[in-house]
């Protein structure tokens, strides 16, 4: 499946496009684009971001408070 891209509407990372592949990890650990550029907001494992077999897109909470 071809990338697709998820635009981000606020924070640090405002108006930045991240390409979502397979699947995507966001949150202040993340040492790639996962982080939105240092956004204080998120939770260290914040959520996933994957397709579903039929090309769905799903989003996880990781857990975060």
């Amino acid at each position: 499946m071809a990338a697709r891209k998820l635009r981000i509407v606020d924070g640090p990372a405002q108006g930045t496009e991240v390409s979502v592949e397979d699947e995507l990890v966001i949150g202040r650990e993340q040492q790639d684009v996962g982080n939105l550029e240092g956004d204080n907001e998120l939770s260290r494992r914040h959520a996933r971001f994957r397709f579903s077999p039929e090309g769905a897109l799903l989003i996880e909470d990781l857990g975060s408070t």
